[in-house]
C-alpha cells in the first residue's frame, strides 16, 4: 500500500535513480521518480520505491548536469499560494471547467547533490513499492 501525502514521506536523502515523464495521448500524464528510499537512517537501509505524481498539469525542471550521480533529495514540500496553480486555474477559467474543482497541488523538490529544482503541479502523489 502506498502513501499519498508528500509531507508524510521521509524523502530526505533518498536517491533519485531515474525520472520518467509519461505523456501518451489520451492517458493520464504522470511524472515518476524511481528512488532508493531511505527506510532507516541508523542502518542506511534503502528500498526501491516509486514516487508517482499523477494527473499532472505542469512540470518544470531546473536540472544541473555535469555531476556524477547519484542525486539525493534535500527537500520535498507542497507550496501554498502557488503562482503556478493560479496560472493554470486562470487558463481554465476561459473554458467550461471551474478552476476550484481541479484540486491541484504544487510540489517543490530540491536535490542536495546538484542543487537541482523540480516543480510539479498535479492532483495526486503516491509512494509505492515496484511490483
Amino acid at each position: 500500500m502506498g502513501k499519498d501525502k508528500i509531507y508524510d514521506l521521509n524523502l530526505h536523502d533518498s536517491v533519485i535513480k531515474e525520472i520518467v515523464i509519461h505523456r501518451a495521448g489520451d492517458q493520464i500524464d504522470t511524472v515518476t521518480f524511481h528512488l532508493d528510499y531511505i527506510e532507516d537512517y541508523k542502518t542506511s537501509e534503502t528500498t526501491n520505491r516509486i514516487l508517482e505524481f499523477s494527473e499532472c498539469f505542469a512540470f518544470y525542471a531546473d536540472l544541473n548536469f555535469g555531476y556524477a550521480p547519484p542525486d539525493a533529495i534535500l527537500d520535498a514540500k507542497v507550496v501554498s499560494r502557488s503562482e503556478l496553480i493560479q496560472k493554470i486555474e486562470n487558463s481554465f477559467e476561459k473554458m467550461t471547467c471551474k478552476p476550484q474543482s481541479l484540486g491541484l497541488k504544487h510540489y517543490h523538490i530540491e536535490t542536495s547533490t546538484t542543487g537541482s529544482v523540480i516543480d510539479i503541479v498535479a492532483r495526486n502523489v503516491k509512494l509505492t513499492t515496484p511490483e
